[in-house]
């Protein structure tokens, strides 16, 4: 039998629930934020199964971490050793930039609601909207709370997100 090796780079506890074959129980795996779990009591027929349930949701492979992965959500799995400090720090900076392009992206889409809520029979009111977004509750980084300004204007017709600060 082989060990299975789940790690979690999220900032949240990730709960497993699959299940799997030859066994009529459910295969649930708590994993905490920054640890990781080693599986080693099942079959390779029920490892395969969860490894294919892992891949369904995102989960990624550990020699493809260190790269720009698509859809990743924090999972990182080995089927052969345990996931080293570093490629569990790879797979943390992804779920922030994810969460980063996230944020992102649903202040364009409030800036553009905004502007739109600002005409009169489809015509600008004024030349732009300015939505400012601010960080809720205590600041993640150092003691100001991060800060991200949309402006939409008439003669970019579009959202200019600035960076965060």
């Amino acid at each position: 039998m082989s060990k299975l090796f789940i790690a979690n780079s999220t900032r949240q506890q990730l709960e497993i629930n699959v299940r799997i074959p030859e066994t009529p129980r459910i295969f649930t795996q708590k994993i905490s934020s920054g640890r990781q779990a080693e599986i080693g009591n099942l079959s390779a027929v029920q490892m395969e199964a969860v490894v294919r349930h892992l891949v369904k949701y995102g989960a990624v492979l550990r020699s493809n971490v260190r790269g720009k992965v698509k859809d990743f959500d924090g999972i990182i799995y080995s089927l052969d050793k345990p996931i080293t400090e570093n490629e569990y720090h790879y797979g943390n900076e992804e779920v922030a930039d994810k969460a980063q392009s996230r944020s992102v992206t649903e202040a364009f889409n409030s800036a553009l609601a905004a502007e739109r809520a600002n005409r009169k029979g489809g015509k600008r009111i004024g030349k732009k909207v300015e939505v400012e977004f601010v960080e809720e509750g205590k600041p993640l980084k150092g003691n100001k709370p991060l800060r991200m300004n949309v402006v939409i204007d008439e003669s970019t017709n579009g959202a200019t997100p600035l960076q965060m600060q």
